[in-house]
């Protein structure tokens, strides 16, 4: 059963997929109508889950389950992943490359190339304070609290030691 994301509970799980560019309307409109129609049907050992999503910013569709009603199994979210491969095949867009990194830069996302990252950070594009977004959070609470952190907070504050740039 499909519900409004709002109404997700923060322990809801979460999935975020990230777009390999900027969707346009047209596009976005496409998302909602097959995100919705898989979501009325999507079950887990013959049981309905709860569920609900979202786009931001044009390039994030975030789903999210309430695994208290029903747990995603491996094969629910086998299908999910189906799901959003075949809206990625048909809107000729990557949500699955992990080869980019979103940072929230002029306020919007940015995607930098894995291989740009030095020179983006030598350059001062990316600095410790600019926002980064973590993909991997778990449930609603992460996704509100967690998922834009600084590049010093994340995964990426290993650069910033080795160029010097921390104090």
């Amino acid at each position: 059963m499909v519900v409004p994301f709002d109404s997700l509970s923060d322990n809801a799980r979460i999935w975020v997929y990230q777009a390999s560019r900027k969707l346009e309307v047209q596009e976005e409109g496409i998302v909602h109508q097959l995100v919705e129609e898989f979501l009325s049907q999507w079950q887990a050992h013959g049981r309905e889950m709860l569920c609900g999503y979202e786009l931001r910013y044009g390039h994030f569709l975030i789903i999210g389950a309430e695994e208290s009603h029903q747990q995603a199994t491996g094969c629910a979210t086998d299908a999910q992943v189906h799901m959003v491969q075949n809206l990625g095949s048909m809107l000729h867009i990557d949500f699955l490359d992990r080869n980019k990194i979103a940072f929230f830069i002029n306020d919007q996302p940015t995607l930098v190339p894995v291989a740009n990252l030095k020179h983006e950070i030598e350059n001062r594009n990316i600095k410790e304070n600019t926002l980064i977004f973590n993909n991997l959070v778990y449930n609603k609470m992460e996704l509100r609290e967690r998922w834009m952190i600084k590049t010093e907070d994340s995964w990426m504050k290993k650069y910033f030691k080795k160029s010097g740039q921390l104090s």
